[in-house]
């Protein structure tokens, strides 16, 4: 799994970075909004973990481009020290699948990677269709469909 990490604070970046290698993820990073958009159009992620306070940009105006990018469906999980209520709905509407506010355990912020994978795994196509036949990756089943 690869995650993208756009946040500009060194320490923390490092934190993350070396927290989520531990625990088999391949990590991307990014500190600036221009760099995080160069780089998301580069590669392919699981995951993005978006600051909202970026010195170049807004971390909304980077959610939206995202979502109008070339997989709108990556998963965004903010981490920002923005933590009132009328900014989580903000970032939820303009299409976060989480939030969550810093100073942040490292303990949640896996739970809720692990939640958002779990969720998109279950939403992945389970049956094959080529030509007359299905296969069925979760029954382990093939039927040949005659026509």
């Amino acid at each position: 799994m690869k995650i993208l990490i756009i946040e500009d604070d060194i320490e923390l970046l490092k934190n993350l970075t070396d927290s989520l290698k531990q625990d088999c993820f391949t990590v991307v990073t990014a500190q600036t909004g221009k760099m995080a958009l160069q780089k998301y159009t580069e590669d392919v992620f699981d995951l993005v973990l978006l600051d909202l306070n970026l010195p170049d940009m807004d971390g909304i105006d980077i959610l939206e481009k995202i979502r109008k990018g070339k997989i709108p469906s990556v998963h965004v999980l903010i981490l920002t020290a923005k933590y009132e209520l009328e900014d989580k709905v903000i970032g939820l509407d303009a299409g976060a699948d989480d939030y969550l506010a810093k100073p942040f355990s490292m303990v949640e912020l896996k739970a809720r990677i692990r939640a958002i994978l779990r969720r998109s795994s279950t939403n992945k196509q389970i049956k094959l269709h080529i030509n007359n036949i299905e296969i069925n990756i979760a029954e382990g089943s093939v039927q040949n469909y005659i026509v």
